[in-house]
């Protein structure tokens, strides 16, 4: 385990810093619209979830193409899913809050509890999942009051695009695909030039 993260470091970082910077500007185009349309809200969360995924899956392709080499020499196991494992990691404090929350309900009432799940519900919806805002919001007008007690039962639901794009990012990546190939497109002659150049 120590290993893996030593060896993936820099994608695992990258991973966090993207999610943080994408979680702010998630809300920087979303609050201002927070008292328009329920459209408009949902639009923008999601253009802002969108290029979440976008950023997440360009880190992950990269490493896929990069190991890509490795695996073909024989320096390095194909790995599938190796992508799951670098958004696992990446998801470990995201995943410790949501611990920390649930364990806080457990306590109704108790000061220090509720004091402990308002702090930890304030970083992960709003300084890690803020591209997700959008939906938050569009939620909380359509429940009303039941929001704040539904909220972290759905907190798990925020990590799973973030894991589906890395999971399917570092599998087309070390197989030298790219996603318009679900969608009967070739890559551009630029790109398929400058990989025989590489290779």
């Amino acid at each position: 385990m120590k290993k893996f993260y030593l060896d993936n470091m820099s994608s695992i970082h990258k991973f966090i810093i993207n999610q943080i910077a994408l979680s702010l500007f998630g809300i920087m185009i979303t609050w201002p619209v927070a008292d328009k349309s329920l459209t408009l809200i949902l639009i923008m969360g999601c253009f802002s979830s969108v290029f979440f995924c976008y950023m997440q899956y360009d880190n992950l392709w990269s490493l896929g193409a990069l190991h890509r080499n490795r695996v073909i020499n024989k320096r390095m196991e194909y790995t599938p899913l190796y992508g799951l494992k670098i958004s696992a990691f990446a998801y470990i404090p995201s995943a410790l809050i949501i611990l920390l929350c649930y364990i806080s309900r457990i306590f109704p009432g108790v000061t220090f509890f509720d004091n402990l799940y308002l702090i930890m519900d304030v970083i992960f919806t709003f300084l890690l999942n803020g591209m997700y805002s959008g939906f938050q919001i569009a939620l909380n007008t359509v429940v009303g009051d039941s929001f704040a007690t539904l909220l972290p039962w759905i907190f798990p639901l925020f990590l799973v695009p973030g894991i589906v794009v890395c999971t399917l990012a570092y599998y087309l990546g070390v197989n030298d695909k790219q996603i318009k190939c679900f969608f009967g497109m070739k890559p551009s002659t630029d790109v398929v030039e400058t990989k025989g150049k590489k290779k």
